[in-house]
């Protein structure tokens, strides 16, 4: 099967998780698939070293980490940058002839890759990590003199989204058809269990005193909100107590949020108590989950579905965490983790006491540790993926399977991913 992926970013240009996500989804297609990658040219700082199979033609109306300050030039832009891509596109279908297009992030590079895509007769199946969709079903006047620019007649047949959560949202907003399995539309993320699993937690004796923030710095994210807790649990800490510690790991571009951070922290108690670590690598996460007695969840967001959670589970490591967006799926207070309030610095405190006991701690780990194990796999997540590409390149686009088709010489989907990784180790799933 050749696959064409197309992107708005791909490392080493990213914002956060979820190019990575892309990559790691791809690397692993690429083993039995041919693969090419059509995403936008990162700036002058970031370098990304030339590889054959990655193309960054694609053009952004603003570049990715500046902000957007003016609407209407932006949409301006957006006109201009869904033509230019969507004539890119048709060029690299012509050169790459794929049997499939996978559609991923579209902010910034817009609809023209996947209106070309179908233009040229191709099925679309969208990775769809969030909900920025909607955007474009609001632009209702750009139906008529820019249709690229515009959801109005590209496919759904195949959508894939990171969780029940955003599937049911886009459902309830009109973007896609109501789905009769409830199981079906959505693909939960996985994790690579080699880099974090362990046999059983490691739960330390004593009270949780060691505690861990991982995730970008922005106000979403909810890391002032640990810090507010913290304060709350320095305060009460009862004789002999180790004594709470908290590290953090993340950095962002909002400055101003970081300065906010770190003036928290130098102007209270928490002085001695806050470790800044920055951006950190999986190998150094990894290590971190498993030298910490607690990980903190804190977005006040409902986040599309967010994997840190689940690294911190397949690590051993007890979590307390915020029940919003993609989470609901799979939290369950006092069985897989304690959870609480977004927001609620006061709640939070209460569910980091109540992690004195390592009994507790230890249940809580476990329980989670055997669903990331049994649920979570990274393998299973891209066999699932796979499965719906093979699916889509097997069957015509309905939407444009009377039109005259642009290309020519598309490729015979070849040997799965599932039945060459059964073969090659029968215990996998």
């Amino acid at each position: 099967m050749r696959i064409l992926s197309v992107c708005n970013l791909f490392p080493p240009y990213v914002l956060g998780g979820n190019e990575v996500r892309l990559r790691e989804i791809l690397e692993r297609l690429r083993s039995q698939h041919e693969v090419r990658v059509l995403t936008s040219a990162p700036p002058h700082d970031v370098h990304a070293p030339p590889e054959p199979w990655i193309t960054r033609e694609l053009v952004q109306a603003v570049p990715y980490p500046r902000p957007i300050t003016d609407r209407r030039l932006y949409l301006a832009r957006e006109l201009v940058v869904s033509a230019l891509n969507y004539a890119t596109t048709l060029r690299i279908i012509e050169e790459f002839t794929p049997d499939v297009v996978y559609v991923s992030d579209t902010k910034r590079t817009f609809l023209g890759p996947a209106h070309a895509a179908q233009r040229a007769q191709l099925p679309l199946v969208w990775d769809i990590t969030d909900l920025s969709l909607l955007a474009y079903r609001r632009r209702q006047g750009l139906r008529r003199w820019a249709p690229w620019a515009h959801l109005d007649g590209l496919s759904f047949r195949y959508p894939i989204a990171i969780s029940r959560f955003i599937r049911d949202e886009l459902i309830r907003q009109g973007v896609l058809e109501p789905i009769a399995d409830d199981e079906a539309g959505y693909i939960r993320q996985g994790v690579d269990l080699s880099r974090f699993a362990v046999d059983e937690p490691a739960v330390a004796d004593g009270p949780a005193h060691r505690l861990l923030f991982v995730g970008t710095l922005i106000e979403d994210k909810g890391a002032h909100v640990v810090l507010r807790a913290l304060e709350r649990l320095v305060r009460h800490e009862p004789p002999g107590h180790p004594g709470y510690r908290l590290t953090v790991c993340g950095d962002s571009g909002d400055e101003a949020y970081k300065a906010r951070l770190r003036a928290m922290v130098d102007g209270s108690e928490l002085k001695d108590r806050v470790i800044f670590r920055g951006r950190v690598t999986p190998q150094e996460a990894a290590r971190m989950y498993r030298s910490h007695d607690v990980f903190v969840f804190s977005s006040i967001w409902p986040e599309p579905f967010a994997t840190t959670p689940l690294e911190a589970m397949a690590s051993g490591c007890p979590v307390v965490g915020t029940p919003v967006g993609g989470q609901a799926d799979f939290f369950r207070h006092d069985e897989n983790c304690l959870t609480y309030r977004p927001e609620s610095d006061l709640e939070l405190a209460d569910r980091l006491r109540a992690l004195a006991d390592p009994a507790r701690r230890r249940r809580l780990a476990s329980q989670a540790l055997t669903e990331v194990k049994a649920k979570f796999d990274v393998r299973d997540y891209v066999r699932r993926i796979e499965e719906v590409l093979l699916e889509a390149a097997a069957r015509p686009n309905p939407q444009t399977m009377n039109t005259s088709r642009l290309i020519a010489g598309a490729g015979t989907p070849s040997q799965s991913l599932g039945s060459a990784s059964q073969s090659a180790d029968p215990g996998s799933r």
